[in-house]
């Protein structure tokens, strides 16, 4: 159990920035920075803000723990972090690239829904319903026979 420790904080009790910021970019959303920190409240209310909002307020959280990344340099107990510099700034960059192409993913997302072109991969807009469509084939068998098929999708 001690060995574990050493990875997680060092001897004096500080934590790494290391871990928070990659916790950060790649949990952020979820809070788990903050409950890395010790920052129990604002862990939960990130937490609370993805989940209940269907994940959609984790655009409003990962932009959170993005801005922490830069920010914040204690943990709850006012300890200062482990520091890292280069570790901060790296991932606090890969933070914005990763947030700006959440917002372009979500986004054209939300147009396609929206003006019906995710309707061929089957996701029905504005709750349209779906229509009957129904298609014939011809099959030439082996033996020159035509057999005719149909068949009707709903």
């Amino acid at each position: 159990m001690e060995n574990s420790k050493k990875y997680f904080s060092h001897h004096n009790g500080q934590k790494s920035q290391l871990i928070y910021v990659l916790l950060a970019l790649f949990l952020g959303a979820f809070g788990v920075h903050n409950f890395y920190a010790e920052r129990w409240g604002r862990g939960l209310v990130q937490l609370l803000i993805t989940l209940l909002t269907g994940f959609v307020g984790a655009v409003i959280s990962s932009l959170w723990a993005i801005i922490n990344i830069f920010t914040i340099e204690t943990d709850a107990n006012d300890r200062p972090f482990n520091m890292n510099p280069v570790a901060k700034y790296i991932c606090g960059i890969l933070g914005i690239f990763k947030y700006l192409g959440e917002i372009i993913f979500w986004t054209f997302l939300a147009i396609g829904f929206f003006t019906g072109s995710l309707s061929h991969y089957n996701f029905s807009s504005m709750g349209q319903p779906k229509t009957v469509q129904s298609s014939y084939e011809k099959i030439v068998t082996p033996n020159e026979t035509i057999v005719e098929t149909s068949q009707t999708i709903n």
